[in-house]
């Protein structure tokens, strides 16, 4: 059994309505975390962890306080 983690950083533009949301042309990064468990050579199991909330309040879908 084989573990591997990777971090994940992202950038993009909301010019298309997405998640049924509108499209704000304003640009959004993000961050995540995968971790991944391979056996016998292959991709057995993933895990995703990437902040959801931090790309809905940049495209102004949340208001925090």
């Amino acid at each position: 059994m084989t573990w591997s983690a990777q971090e994940c950083r992202s950038r993009a533009a909301t010019w298309a309505r997405t998640r049924g949301w509108k499209a704000t042309g304003r640009d959004v990064s993000g961050t995540g975390h995968a971790t991944f468990r391979c056996q016998g050579g292959k991709l057995a199991e993933s895990w995703w962890n990437v902040d959801d909330l931090g790309m809905l309040q940049q495209i102004g879908a949340v208001d925090m306080p």
